[in-house]
């Protein structure tokens, strides 16, 4: 979907991830913090067991349990990381669900257009569905014929629960036209972007 004029949702993540970042920023400096203070407190702890063992297990031993417990550490770091990526996430998707009628329309003729055959089976979702209409099906079936496609798009009388968009049926195949597939297909990259808006000092 390389076609699609994404720039107003990218630019919307980012708006929201930044929100988010206001919001949790001090949460997640405590929560760090924490995570930083147990960690610490893990690795004397090993490093007390680590020198008592010394004495019975030479310092082969000793530097290895002292990488693990440095480790451990950078795990529950990532850990709290991800899970303020995730949440980032969650609150832009929340964001497009509430997108106008006519911005979810936009963006949904777009994505059918890129992706449709058009002789499929339109499955509405079933999260902020307004803009879903036989008028909207013409729509479709219109730009494709203009596209130089088949314009037979129909309505399969079926929901598909928890997506916002449509799922294109034809025969044994579905493709999702929806802002969850959107961004699940952007997520890698995204995260890069979102990663350093949450955590501008870190580039881990």
């Amino acid at each position: 979907m390389d076609s699609i004029n994404t720039q107003p949702i990218l630019d919307l993540i980012r708006k929201e991830a930044e929100e988010t970042a206001r919001k949790l920023l001090e949460e997640a400096q405590d929560r760090a913090m924490t995570i930083r203070e147990q960690s610490a407190l893990r690795v004397a702890h090993l490093e007390d067991e680590t020198a008592q063992k010394a004495a019975l297990d030479g310092s082969r031993m000793a530097e290895r349990m002292q990488r693990l417990a440095l480790l451990d550490e950078r795990k529950d770091l990532l850990a709290a990381k991800r899970a303020l990526i995730d949440e980032a996430f969650a609150q832009a998707l929340s964001a497009l669900h509430q997108l106008s009628d006519g911005e979810v329309e936009a963006q949904i003729l777009e994505m059918l257009l890129q992706n449709a055959v058009g002789d499929e089976q339109l499955i509405p979702g079933g999260i902020n569905r307004g803009f879903y209409s036989q008028e909207f099906i013409r729509k479709a079936n219109e730009r494709l014929v203009k596209a130089g496609k088949e314009g037979a798009l129909s309505d399969s009388g079926e929901t598909a629960p928890d997506v916002c968009g449509v799922v294109l049926r034809r025969m044994n195949s579905e493709t999702h036209c929806t802002f969850e597939a959107m961004l699940e297909g952007k997520k890698e990259a995204l995260e890069l972007g979102t990663a350093a808006i949450l955590f501008p000092d870190r580039a881990e």
